[in-house]
Order: structure tokens, then sequence, then C-alpha cells
């Protein structure tokens, strides 16, 4: 068991984090966690990992095999904004551990992110794009890097 990625309210009072739960080499379960920092209450709102808040904290982007997903708080109206394969070379049930960490914008309509268009990549072999999350649109920004963001 370990955790992959976290995001905290600006209040501190919820945190969002990836819990992955590994039976063996080759086999995971992953679940977004929401916890209440005040009570350590932890309820688990779906699948993935590498979880952020909105600016607004009405939503939240996260990761999973077949690429970045948007949804409410509470785990409603979940919905894919980025269809990519992000699975570890060789092991299509397991979460690449360098995949990206979505970033929001201030104004909450974008995600910066790192990802590879290679079938096997190191890591100096991202690239750095950005998506408009109501229309997909998607923007290559810089050739190289890893976890981007936004500047505040």
């Amino acid at each position: 068991m370990y955790i992959m990625g976290a995001s905290i309210t600006r209040d501190g009072q919820w945190l969002l984090y990836g819990l992955v739960l590994t039976k063996d080499l080759w086999s995971s379960k992953y679940h977004l966690m929401k916890m209440d920092t005040k009570t350590g209450q932890a309820t688990e709102i779906g699948n993935g990992a590498n979880p952020t808040w909105s600016p607004d904290e009405k939503q939240i982007t996260y990761l999973y095999l077949d690429g970045i997903y948007v949804m409410n708080a509470d785990g409603t109206d979940n919905r894919r904004v980025l269809q990519h394969n992000f699975t570890e070379i060789g092991n299509p049930e397991q979460i690449d551990p360098f995949g990206p960490l979505p970033r929001w914008s201030p104004d909450g309509k974008w995600l910066v992110y790192h990802r590879c268009n290679k079938a096997e990549c190191l890591l100096f072999d991202n690239t750095i794009y950005k998506l408009e999350i109501a229309t997909g649109l998607e923007t290559e920004l810089a050739p190289a890097g890893l976890f981007p963001d936004w500047k505040r």
C-alpha cells in the first residue's frame, strides 16, 4: 500500500490522495480518497491517482490508466477529458509512477500536465501540454519536462 499524489484544500480541511493497494508486482487497485483532516475520516470517491483540487474546490482532476479525468468533489459527474495510455511499460494494469500530476489553471478552465507519445518512454521523453477542459483542445507548451504547474 502506498500514496500516489495528494492535494489539500486552502483551509486545510479536506485532503485528497490516491491510495494504491498492491496485490503483487503486476496488480494494483487505485482508490481516490477524500479525508476530513479534522476527524481523520476518509471516504473513497472513485478510482485513480494523482488527484488535485480545482481552484474553487468544487472539482477534482486525477489520472487513471486510460487518461485524465475530472469529477465533482463528491465523486459525481466523472468524465474523461483526455484519452491517453498512462500505464507502466509492460504492465497494462499499473499506472506509470512517473505519470502526470494534472494541475488546474488559476481560472479553472485549463489543466497542465506532461505526457509521452512514444511506445516506451524515458523520463526526458515527456512533453508539456495544456488542455482546455470545456473543449478538449490540447496545446503543446514545451518539448520536454515533468510535473509542470501554473504561475500563481
